[in-house]
């Protein structure tokens, strides 16, 4: 897990360090302004596919600690490959010890496993726009944190911006109702609720619960521990020190041991699950949303080098439109293999629903104002 930085607090959680980038002088021949668009639009592309592919591709038959501890040796060697074309190997060893290790990156690792293993579970139950504007709630938890423990304020404007993005949450959740608002008269809904058959009534309602514990709640609670994490992970980078690349190795590997050991331990619910193979549910597609995210990681890195924080805030943006857009159209494809199904298509990520796409919007505007007017 890489630490993102709470001066922007918009990075993407499960990635490759912001400072990848930077650290990298290979790069630095490249056109800035043409790099920083293709890079943009990229980052976009890949932040609304990237839920769209987890959940496709990481089927809830496989063990979800292999995948995170996959995505983590992945992300391990990225780290090992940059620092060695970056830095001196003997200067960044001549640094490290076992002891500051543990110290510097042993609480945020276990915080960053848990937070992956609860985004993962989310990701496989929650649609696409869904799960991406529930996702930057982390931003919530990112500036209270860093307040607390970092003194670091937030300007009014960004306050502000946070509190829409809570209400982009409830919104989106139908937690706020905004249908009242919109419609003048609400007799045709209720007409439409009273028709529909029990049956269906009960598929909904269980459908509805498993939203709710196995989709929101996760990503929530994902979000609360990115915001800690994140923030520890800043003070250590900061007081410690450290090389950033060789604390994003020093967390891969924390994290995946805190899972291995919880799941032996029987803290894990996959202690029981990983007697059926360690590769049940693996498929080659399943590395797809792998490489995509490590991919994310770097992209992150490189439109904050060229193209700062702001219009990387923007990218992010329009990746969380698109995404909108991406599951309309997988949604109207299912439907039109399946038109004589009596399935709700809705409840199964089927067409962005009206408080999906209010959500979304606020949720994108929360995303300009907050990168646009710091403190």
């Amino acid at each position: 897990m890489l630490p993102p930085s709470s001066r922007d607090p918009f990075s993407q959680g499960n990635r490759i360090p912001t400072h990848l980038a930077a650290a990298s002088p290979l790069l630095a021949s490249t056109s800035n302004n043409g790099a920083a668009w293709w890079c943009m639009s990229l980052l976009a592309l890949q932040f609304a596919c990237q839920p769209i592919l987890t959940k496709s591709f990481v089927t809830t038959k496989l063990v979800r600690t292999t995948y995170v501890v996959a995505q983590d040796m992945l992300r391990f060697l990225v780290c090992a490959c940059v620092l060695t074309l970056t830095s001196s190997w003997s200067h960044v060893a001549g640094q490290w010890s076992v002891a500051s290790s543990l110290v510097g990156a042993g609480l945020p690792a276990s915080l960053y496993a848990i937070q992956n293993y609860c985004s993962l579970m989310a990701y496989q139950n929650l649609s696409p726009i869904s799960y991406n504007v529930l996702n930057q709630t982390k931003t919530l938890s990112a500036a209270f944190f860093c307040y607390v423990l970092l003194a670091k304020a937030q300007s009014k404007l960004q306050i502000l911006s946070l509190l829409l993005l809570l209400v982009s949450a409830l919104v989106m959740e139908e937690v706020l109702p905004i249908r009242p608002f919109l419609f003048a008269s609400t007799e045709q809904q209720q007409q439409q609720s009273t028709v529909t058959a029990p049956s269906t009534s009960r598929k909904k309602e269980i459908s509805r619960n498993q939203h709710l514990t196995k989709g929101v709640l996760p990503i929530l609670l994902a979000s609360l521990l990115s915001g800690l994490a994140g923030t520890l992970s800043q003070q250590s980078l900061q007081e410690l020190g450290r090389n950033p690349l060789l604390f994003s190795m020093e967390i891969s590997v924390f994290s995946s041991l805190f899972l291995v050991l919880s799941m032996l331990t029987g803290g894990n619910p996959d202690g029981q699950r990983i007697k059926q193979g360690i590769a049940t549910g693996w498929t080659k597609k399943t590395w797809i949303p792998l490489c995509l995210n490590a991919v994310g990681g770097i992209l992150v890195g490189l439109v904050t080098k060229y193209a700062g924080s702001v219009r990387k805030g923007f990218a992010l943006v329009v990746g969380l439109l698109l995404s909108g857009i991406l599951q309309n159209i997988i949604a109207l494809r299912q439907q039109a293999s399946a038109s004589n199904s009596s399935e709700d298509y809705e409840q199964r990520d089927g067409a962005v629903s009206l408080e999906q796409w209010a959500g979304g919007v606020l949720a994108a505007v929360a995303i300009w104002m907050h990168v646009s007017f710091p403190t």
